[in-house]
C-alpha cells in the first residue's frame, strides 16, 4: 500500500486535458492538485479529485469498467466520483471546468470537508 500511495502522488500522465481522447481517463497535475479528468464518448472532459477520500491515495483509471479505481484499498468511483464501491463512503471532491478567452481549460475546485 505504502508502495502505491507514494507513487500515485510522484506520477500524473503529462498530458494536456484536450489530448485526453473520448473514452479515456488520465490524472493530470494542476499546481500542486491532482486531477482525475475523463472524456466521455461525446466528448464532454469530467474532472474530480483524483484522492481518494478513504486514505489520500491517487486513483487510477479503469478503462474496462469506466471507474477510478483506488490502488490501496480498492474503493472505486464513476466518472464523476461518486462512490460506486467502498471502503470510501464520499464521493471525490468536484472540479468544474471552464475555458478562458484563450480557450485554455481553467479548474474552478468545489472542496468538501474530507475529515
Amino acid at each position: 500500500m505504502a508502495k502505491e500511495f507514494t507513487l500515485g502522488w510522484l506520477h500524473s500522465d503529462h498530458v494536456a486535458l484536450n489530448e485526453i481522447n473520448p473514452g479515456e481517463g488520465k490524472i493530470v497535475q494542476s499546481g500542486l492538485h491532482k486531477i482525475a479528468a475523463y472524456r466521455d464518448t461525446a466528448g464532454k472532459l469530467h474532472a474530480c479529485s483524483a484522492v481518494c477520500t478513504h486514505m489520500k491515495s491517487i486513483v487510477k483509471w479503469n478503462p474496462v469498467e469506466c471507474t477510478w479505481d483506488c490502488p490501496s484499498h480498492g474503493a472505486r468511483f464513476d466518472k464523476d466520483g461518486h462512490v460506486l464501491e467502498g471502503p470510501a463512503v464520499r464521493l471525490l471532491n468536484s472540479h468544474s471546468l471552464r475555458r478562458d478567452v484563450t480557450n485554455t481549460y481553467l479548474f474552478s475546485f468545489a472542496t468538501w470537508k474530507i475529515f
